[in-house]
């Protein structure tokens, strides 16, 4: 009998297991901790990332602080793009609406 291969446990995996186990809440909690440290420069890059200064999540609405005003009138004109990706990255609807400063 040939051995099978464990599978490999992924990050989205653990999540969906601890959301079932400890709710929404929690789930909600992490991935706003994670959208800043994690799904945003995987997004965006580490390039445009050292021209953000400053990143806040509240009330589904994140805030950018742009040190490039180029660099911030191309975000606003992805703005839509972008939240259409950071929520398929979450797999929920985490963001509403995104504000550059």
């Amino acid at each position: 009998m040939k051995r099978k291969e464990p599978s490999q446990i992924t990050q989205k995996m653990l999540l969906y297991s601890l959301r079932a186990e400890y709710g929404d809440d929690f789930y909600f909690k992490y991935l706003e901790n994670n959208l800043i440290t994690e799904i945003i420069p995987k997004i965006l890059g580490t390039v445009l990332c050292s021209y953000i200064s400053d990143i806040k999540f509240e009330n589904k609405t994140l805030f950018f602080k742009v040190n490039s005003a180029p660099l911030r009138t191309n975000l606003l004109m992805q703005r839509n793009t972008l939240i259409s990706r950071l929520n398929d990255e979450a797999g929920v609807f985490l963001v509403k609406e995104i504000v550059f400063r």
